[in-house]
């Protein structure tokens, strides 16, 4: 499918076909593993489309505002300079980014209450952050090699 649909693109529509092809493996391993009890194809959209739509931007200019620009500032220092800025700065970030549409568009307005369910759409959250950062991750290794 990822052949089909990426022949005669260029590298980083591959690389975005191909974090999407994984995704949704993961996705099925995920559903079969956590079962949540309440699945809908929208909420499961919503969340992977608000990160690589909303959350990655907000994700980049919130690391240029104080103090995360400090803390990520901290990850070239070394040592504990380092490890402060890659739990507090990136991780910080990170998983706020990936709870956000969970917290938004299911379980703040009352959608989803099952904790099941709720760690599945956590997860779909972080499989966009992945989509994104991979595809990102994969054309710039290309470009360096």
């Amino acid at each position: 499918m990822v052949s089909l649909l990426g022949f005669g693109t260029g590298l980083q529509d591959t690389a975005w076909l191909l974090g999407i092809y994984y995704a949704c493996i993961w996705g099925v391993v995920l559903h079969n593993l956590i079962d949540p009890a309440h699945f809908s194809w929208g909420k499961t959209l919503t969340c992977v489309g608000f990160v690589i739509i909303v959350g990655i931007p907000l994700l980049l200019v919130l690391q240029r505002i104080l103090p995360f620009s400090l803390l990520y500032g901290g990850i070239r220092e070394g040592g504990v300079g380092t490890l402060i800025g890659f739990v507090l700065g990136v991780g910080v970030l990170e998983e706020f980014i990936k709870g956000l549409p969970v917290y938004l568009f299911l379980v703040n307005p009352g959608k989803v209450r099952d904790p099941l369910t709720t760690a599945f759409y956590g997860a779909m959250s972080g499989l966009g952050f992945a989509i994104s950062e991979g595809g990102e991750l994969f054309v710039a290794i290309c470009h360096w090699l």
